[in-house]
Parts: C-alpha cells; sequence; structure tokens
C-alpha cells in the first residue's frame, strides 16, 4: 500500500512538472523564487549535514519479566532502550551547463548503541523432597539455543528437565550499529508556477551496515529434577552479528515551496530496492553446575553458527522541514548561493534484522518476528553552498 501511495506520487508530480515547467530564463528572476537557482551556468554544489538520528531495530526483545508463579507464564516483554545519536552527511556536486542537469555525489556515516538490563527474583519451589522442575516469576529468556542446560539431566536424571521452565533473576542486552551509505545521483531543477522548484533524481544507492547484539542471562535457581540430583545454571553470554552490504537503483523528488525569495518549505521523497548480502554468525556459552549423587560437575556448553545469504530490501525515506536561502550576485561571474535548512528526516529499510534465532515448542517467547525494520528517524541541519 505504501508503495502504490509512493509511485502514485510520484508520477502526478512528474506529470506536473512536464505540464507546467517554464523553459523562458527570463521567468527565473520572477518571485518569489531566488534569481540564481535556475541558473543554466556550470557551477559546484557542497553541503554538509549534522545528524541527530535515533536508530531503532525491532525484534531484539530479549526476555518475559514474568509475574506468574508456578510454570505460569504472564509478563512484558523487555526491549533495549534506543537513543539519539549524531552523524554526518557531506555532498559533492556539479551543475552541467547543458539544460540543468546535475550530478550529485552523497557519502553518510553514523554510530548507534542501545542497551537495556532487567532484574525479577525466581521463587523457587523445588526443593530435594519434593523435586519439581516448576519455578515461578522471574525473567524468561527468549535468546537461549532450545538444547542448553538439557543434557546432563536427560541423560542421568529421572525427572522433568528444568529448561522447560527456565528462569534467571537478571538479564541484559546491548546492540551496537555502524551505518555507512553512498549515493551517486543525477537530477534536474523545474520550475513550476511561480512558487515551486521541483528536483527529480535517479542513480545508485548502497549501505554497509554491521550490527553486533549481546545477551546475557545470570543468577538462576537450583532444579532438583529428582531426588538425589540437582543442576545450579550459572549464566548463558550469547553474541549475535550481522553484516550487511546492498546497492540498487534509487529514485527520489526534492520540492522547495517558497514563500518568499529566501524562505522555503521543503518536502522531499526517496526510494529504492537494495540486492543485500548479509553475514551473520552466532556465538552462544551456557554454563551450569550438575550435581549427581553428591558428585558436582562444572558443565559449559558452546554453540557456534553461522550465515550467509542475498536478498532484495526495500527502502524509502521522507525528508519535511524548512530552509533559508540567499543569493549573492557577482558582476561578469555566476553568483554564489547559500542555503540553511533544517528538517525531519524519516527512513526505513525493511527487514534488516537477521539475528540467528531458534524457535523450538520448548522455549517460551520465541514466537517474537526477528525479521523487522531497521527504522531511522533524524534531525538534520543542513548548510549548503554553491559556487
Amino acid at each position: 500500500m505504501r508503495k502504490t501511495i509512493f509511485l502514485i506520487l510520484f508520477s502526478s508530480l512528474l506529470l506536473a512538472v512536464e505540464n507546467n515547467v517554464i523553459e523562458n530564463n527570463s521567468d527565473y528572476h520572477q518571485l518569489p523564487i531566488p534569481s540564481c537557482i535556475m541558473q543554466k551556468d556550470a557551477h559546484y554544489y557542497t553541503s554538509f549535514q549534522l545528524l541527530i538520528t535515533e536508530a531503532k531495530m525491532r525484534g531484539l526483545e530479549y526476555a518475559i519479566n514474568n509475574s506468574a508463579t508456578n510454570s505460569d507464564v504472564n509478563g512484558t516483554m523487555e526491549d533495549i532502550d534506543f537513543h539519539f545519536k549524531f552523524g554526518g552527511k557531506l555532498s559533492l556536486g556539479y551543475l552541467f551547463d547543458y539544460d540543468r542537469w546535475d550530478l550529485r555525489a552523497t557519502g553518510s556515516i553514523y554510530y548507534s548503541s542501545a542497551n537495556n538490563k532487567a532484574h525479577q527474583p525466581v521463587i523457587s519451589e523445588s526443593t530435594a523432597s519434593a523435586p519439581t522442575a516448576f519455578d515461578g516469576q522471574g525473567l524468561v529468556p527468549v535468546w537461549i539455543h532450545p538444547s542448553a542446560y538439557t543434557h546432563p539431566i536427560n541423560a542421568g536424571a529421572t525427572g522433568t528437565a528444568p529448561y522447560n521452565n527456565l528462569r534467571f533473576s537478571d538479564a541484559k542486552a546491548k546492540w551496537n550499529l555502524d551505518f555507512y551509505n553512498a549515493e551517486l545521483e543525477l537530477g534536474k531543477f523545474f520550475k513550476v508556477g511561480e512558487k515551486v522548484v521541483l528536483r527529480p533524481a535517479f542513480g545508485l544507492k548502497s549501505i554497509f551496515t554491521y550490527q553486533k547484539f549481546r545477551v546475557e542471562y545470570l543468577n538462576s535457581k537450583t532444579y532438583w529434577p529428582d531426588s538425589s540430583d540437582y543442576v545450579i545454571p550459572s549464566n548463558s553470554d550469547i553474541h549475535l552479528q550481522t553484516n550487511g552490504s546492498g546497492v540498487g537503483p534509487k529514485v527520489g523528488i526534492e520540492t522547495r515551496w517558497f514563500i518568499n525569495p529566501n524562505f522555503k518549505l521543503i518536502f522531499d521523497a526517496t526510494g529504492s530496492l537494495l540486492y543485500t548480502f548479509f553475514r551473520t554468525s552466532r556465538r552462544e556459552s551456557d554454563n551450569y553446575t550438575y550435581n549427581s549423587s553428591g558428585t558436582a560437575t562444572f558443565y559449559q556448553e558452546n554453540f557456534n553458527a553461522r550465515s550467509s545469504f542475498t536478498s532484495l530490501k526495500p527502502y524509502a525515506g521522507i525528508n519535511i522541514g524548512a530552509g533559508w536561502e540567499k543569493c549573492f550576485e557577482r558582476k561578469n561571474s555566476f553568483p554564489w548561493k547559500c542555503t540553511f535548512d533544517c528538517t525531519y528526516f524519516l527512513e526505513n529499510y525493511w527487514k534488516m534484522n537477521n539475528m540467528i534465532k531458534f524457535n523450538d515448542d520448548h522455549t517460551d517467547g520465541t514466537y517474537l518476528s526477528d525479521n523487522t525494520d531497521l527504522q531511522m528517524q533524524s534531525i538534520v541541519i543542513a548548510f549548503s553552498f554553491s559556487f
């Protein structure tokens, strides 16, 4: 539905351009559009943008904060807290002296991190005289591998494996993102009426993303599968990483609605389809003590998995705000133009969370979808200079 609306909007704007473009150069100096914005002479363009960005990756809930007793689960999902961080974007361009076509190259860089921790004590109802795997409340882990903590119990004990109702008192998670973007596009300015300037553009877009996600579960309780054997889970430490690199076609349109020769409203829309290569990995360490007939043995189970694949990932972005620009006329030379803009930039990269997560009927909470979107919202402060 969103793709359809975007295509309709883009087609309508192009149709308006075709029907309303004013090609008479004398009209370019007509108010309220600045006189130099539609100049045909060749010149250079540069822009620096300060990004104050919040990046959100969905599907990183790491535990269920449980309030139910016994083996019941009734709680809320614990998610990490995302924050605004600084980033930067640099654009360089050249306006050809033929028909106002311009070539623009843009690169951006952004680093982000988010974390959270949770605490919910486990109520132990398991004793040697009344062995049971049922423990109440606590934090239900949702990222542990399905076979963790089950081997010694299933191999040597007669009771029920406690993993089905495994609880921890503490959990914490941290997510890191390194994001790089590069674009090359060819565009052209059109004047529509006396107040509106459009710039349709097309080209290539590429991204490079590096994600790390770490989850730790700590402080469980003693489990008694039977009257002589017990297990003391110590901690689980899970490291997940996903690297992605994508490239694909990009289309977009910029609009400037001039209130007077210096002040304007901004609305930009862009879309892309990225052919993306992903490389993902998972390392897990589960530590516990198993006591059988009075003999305690420390166990450390390690699990490693890797995967790589390619996929088409859609992208869409909308930029809305206001700006100021001024032309400085010079005799026998192209005028300088300075621009200062402040906008809100919303981007969505579809299905970028490809962390290795297991679904199993013995693991509570794994109904959650982990192939979710990366959303970035930014306050953009941009300064541009043409000469």
